[in-house]
């Protein structure tokens, strides 16, 4: 075996990687065991019980140098549902993520990606048992995120690329991410997935929303060349005379101007995307025009926005009368103001679950039923000024390749609103999914290096 070239080996291992017992094939040979650590040490998938044995796995420079990414599920205990269960998983939680940082903080700078998340405790069985919609919406699942305590993590050179998982029950508080983030100096890929409470936790909402931009305020990254931040859930919000709430502070979204902080600052950053995030004409709107500011480096961005705004306006109207509702609304439950699970239902034995009853009120209050889809049309006065803030910012963007901002999305009979910009400077809106001319088209001034419409 040792004859066969080393070329011929790595496609024999490479064909065999999806083998269950691929590293059984180490054995045949010195060619074989090289070309099987190459494939099976280029990533990892570890939960906080491996972190003991990290250090006899990767025995050496060698398997260390092969190593490109870890995928670390931290196991949570309990479902977290009731204050005592949480509590468990918080100390599971911090536990396993000052390990984790602590070796690799000895590594050096390896360029390592990392993928964050949360999975419950195996002995709990089906997974399945997780709520995953808002009708599975109880008190002790989706109010509860994982959190670090004020003691700082041990920085770490080793990581460049770091992904957060968001899921309900087992999602990072927002200003945990940063805490993460901000310990890792030489991160250059960031992608953010953080989980946005029910519509009806209005003060919980604003919460997360201020954590998440005071942090991203903070975060010095020199390195960072990719920042995407996505929501989740996705806007879900099928009543469109649904009243949502404001979560703006003094007029001003502070996330959105965390983000054009962030991404202004970062002098390699290369690429933005936001996908799910309600977001404002202050995520690209310079509050002084004339301070010459640019995204000195941005090639490419691509947005995907709420129809909704921070402060709780739509960016689309309609005639409610024009469009029926839905079947699916709720006889009953006209105001859901009754709804049980904003209480404290937190017992240390029970699960915090509601009855059927409650559930139905619980879809009403948080803008799930009715569904009656009557804004069809973008409201000029909520769009344009958005459309001003992209103009302009594009304006200073010079090695802008592409970029895309999309409002909504194609429900029924409203068309997303979108804006496409490119190398040129050139900044066509139209909607899509409806044939027809561009409704308008900005393009870039050489005298003053803005976007003029047209």
């Amino acid at each position: 075996m040792n004859r066969l070239s080393p070329e011929l080996v790595s496609i024999v291992v490479e064909n065999l990687s999806s083998h269950k017992d691929l590293a059984a094939y180490s054995t045949v040979s010195t060619q074989f065991r090289a070309a099987v650590e190459r494939r099976t040490f280029r990533r990892l998938a570890l939960q906080d019980s491996d972190l003991q044995d990290l250090g006899r796995i990767l025995v050496n420079d060698v398997r260390r140098s092969l190593l490109q990414r870890i995928d670390f599920r931290i196991v949570l205990p309990t479902y977290g549902d009731s204050r005592r269960n949480h509590q468990a998983n918080l100390t599971a939680f911090q536990a396993s993520i000052h390990s984790l940082y602590a070796i690799l903080n000895s590594w050096g700078t390896r360029g390592l990606s990392l993928e964050l998340s949360a999975i419950f405790a195996p002995q709990h069985g089906d997974e399945s048992f997780a709520p995953q919609s808002i009708q599975d919406a109880q008190a002790g699942f989706f109010r509860r995120y994982l959190t670090l305590s004020n003691s700082s993590l041990p920085v770490v050179n080793a990581i460049s690329s770091l992904e957060t998982v968001a899921t309900a029950g087992r999602a990072l508080h927002p200003s945990t991410i940063c805490q993460l983030a901000a310990a890792l100096p030489n991160l250059q890929r960031l992608e953010i997935e953080y989980f946005d409470p029910l519509p009806k936790r209005e003060a919980l909402r604003k919460e997360h929303r201020h954590a998440l931009a005071m942090g991203l305020q903070s975060l010095h990254l020199p390195a960072l060349s990719y920042l995407g931040i996505k929501c989740n859930p996705s806007f879900s919000v099928y009543n469109h005379s649904f009243d949502c709430s404001d979560l703006s502070l003094d007029g001003i979204d502070p996330l959105s101007t965390a983000i054009r902080h962030l991404s202004r600052s970062s002098p390699q950053l290369e690429e933005l995307t936001l996908q799910d995030v309600q977001m404002s004409p202050d995520l690209l709107r310079d509050p002084d025009p004339e301070d010459g500011l640019t995204w000195q480096s941005l090639r490419r961005f691509h947005i995907k926005a709420s129809p909704v705004s921070p402060d709780g306006r739509w960016y689309y109207t309609g005639d409610p009368g024009a469009v029926e509702q839905g079947v699916d609304s709720a006889p009953g439950s006209d105001d859901g103001s009754e709804a049980s699970d904003d209480g404290d239902n937190d017992t240390d034995s029970g699960s915090g679950s509601s009855e059927d009853d409650d559930l139905d009120r619980d879809v009403v209050v948080n803008g799930v039923r009715p569904s009656h889809f009557w804004r069809t049309e973008p409201d000029a006065k909520m769009v344009d000024p958005l459309l001003d803030a992209v103009a302009d910012a594009v304006g200073r963007m010079p090695l802008l390749e592409s970029g895309r901002v999309e409002i909504g999305e194609e429900v029924g009979d409203a068309a997303a609103l979108v804006v496409e910009c490119d190398a040129t400077g050139v900044a066509e809106v139209y909607l899509a999914g409806l044939a027809g001319d561009v409704l308008r088209k900005y393009h870039r001034e050489q005298s003053n290096n803005l976007l003029g419409h047209r």
